[in-house]
């Protein structure tokens, strides 16, 4: 046996007689493998079950089997994804690692030495720690946690669920912006650097205890399309039934813009009394088909939430015959608003006609197609810190955020900062009830015109 290896014979031999020195050199035979363990340089038990190096390394230095129950994964972490304005939007926020830890305090050094080896090929500093437990990890060197993100449409996670990964990546808030309008199921996993993964975490509902999937929701600056566009009926669906107070809803097919026609079945709604009622139905991802329709007499009732698919007013009474009027909606201005002209000057609203050529919010030309008369829609007006007044819009009508995209006026309430032709500004908005107003049909670049000095967009259809 070479002199730098001592076997445990040889340490039977030495403490004969002297309990003392055994349980010293046994100590010293026990710190010693603790030690290599720990730097990377370890005895295989399998080729020398019973002897430890002491004094360097036979033959010279080489790779060492990997070490027995290496640095653990991380705890969980904790995590949120909530789908908003069609986006989806997650944060994970990390364990303190220093806690992961913690049980090393009841340790010896020894048996925190043992426990937490270097794998091979690395230097010892790589760990972040020294051989203290108290000092395993430094207070200003935390050591960094790396996730994986996935998302599925549905719960196989394999190749026919069009997964999507994200990471591995110490990112902790991630806003993804390309999956609009979508349903999926989510995971996340977390590891160190020199450790295994932990097990994945799903997404759980936590009102439903269960593994859910998250909605993205529309995309809130898609302007031209579904709900900032203007929602028009092919006929006016509302009539009184009879002479009893039942509102009949005829089978409608509504225009979004430029987005896809979408048909909506007959139905009726009874509001149980006579008057002024405003019909709508809530579908919010504008999947059309059976929907319950709702009557208010509050006409703000019909902007005030994205899923508003309004059908018109209508007037009932005793002696019957009631028929409705005013379905629909769109991005446009009341007879009053100023538009900017190509050549500076200012026209209203209602005496541009087509032909006429509007200023874009580029500068360019935009010349009018079409201009189209819709009575009875409920409108705003808006008034700046800057001191200028966007007379009334209709609560479809989209404005510019303040560096930012386009919304529909209903979206843009009053504290918001919107953009004009004298730079942001903060406004307040009031409601000012239902007036006509002039949908133009622009021909341009871009789509945009001045209206009151307010930056504004339209649509050619």
């Amino acid at each position: 046996m070479p002199s730098n290896q001592l076997s445990r014979f040889d340490l039977e031999a030495a403490s004969q007689g002297n309990p003392a020195l055994r349980q010293m050199l046994e100590a010293l035979i026990e710190d010693s493998a603790a030690h290599k363990s720990f730097t990377g340089y370890h005895t295989s038990e399998r080729e020398e079950p019973a002897t430890v190096r002491i004094g360097g390394i036979a033959g010279g230095l080489k790779n060492s089997p990997a070490p027995r129950g290496g640095i653990q994964p991380p705890r969980a972490a904790q995590w949120t994804v909530v789908g908003v304005d069609g986006a989806f939007i997650l944060d994970i926020v990390n364990p303190d690692a220093r806690l992961d830890l913690a049980f090393s305090g009841s340790l010896t050094p020894i048996q925190f030495r043992r426990r937490f080896r270097r794998p091979p090929g690395h230097l010892a500093s790589d760990l972040d720690f020294d051989d203290r437990p108290e000092r395993a990890f430094r207070a200003h060197s935390p050591r960094q946690l790396i996730h994986q993100v996935q998302s599925a449409l549905d719960l196989n996670f394999n190749a026919n669920s069009a997964v999507d990964t994200y990471g591995p990546s110490p990112t902790t808030h991630y806003r993804i912006t390309d999956r609009a309008n979508q349903t999926r199921y989510w995971r996340f996993r977390s590891k160190y650097a020199n450790s295994d993964w932990n097990a994945w975490a799903y997404w759980i509902d936590p009102a439903l205890c269960g593994v859910v999937a998250v909605w993205s929701g529309l995309l809130r600056t898609q302007s031209l399309t579904v709900v900032n566009a203007a929602n028009t009926p092919n006929v006016q669906p509302l009539t009184q039934s009879a002479t009893s107070t039942r509102i009949n809803v005829a089978a409608t097919t509504q225009t979004f813009g430029s987005a896809p026609n979408v048909a909506y079945a007959g139905g009726f709604v009874d509001p149980g009394a006579y008057g002024t009622f405003y019909v709508y139905c809530l579908d919010l991802k504008r999947q059309g088909g059976a929907v319950t329709y709702i009557a208010t007499t509050s006409n703000p009732t019909v902007t005030a939430d994205d899923a508003v698919v309004y059908f018109g007013k209508i007037t009932t009474s005793a002696g019957g015959g009631g028929v409705g009027g005013g379905g629909g909606g769109g991005p446009c201005c009341i007879g009053e608003v100023e538009n900017t002209m190509f050549d500076g000057s200012k026209k209203r609203n209602d005496r541009c006609r087509k032909g006429d050529v509007l200023r874009g919010i580029d500068g360019g030309p935009e010349p009018i197609e079409r201009i189209d008369m819709v009575p009875d829609i409920p409108c705003f007006r808006y008034v700046g810190e800057n001191g200028l007044v966007l007379r009334g819009c209709s609560a479809e009508h989209s404005l510019q955020y303040d560096g930012g995209g386009f919304d529909h006026a209903f979206l843009i309430v009053s504290g918001h900062r919107v953009e004009t032709e004298n730079g942001p500004s903060r406004i307040t908005r009031e409601f000012i009830g239902h007036h006509t107003v002039y949908k133009l049909h622009l021909a341009g670049r871009t789509k945009t015109y001045i209206a009151d000095g307010y930056y504004s967009h339209n649509l050619m259809k």
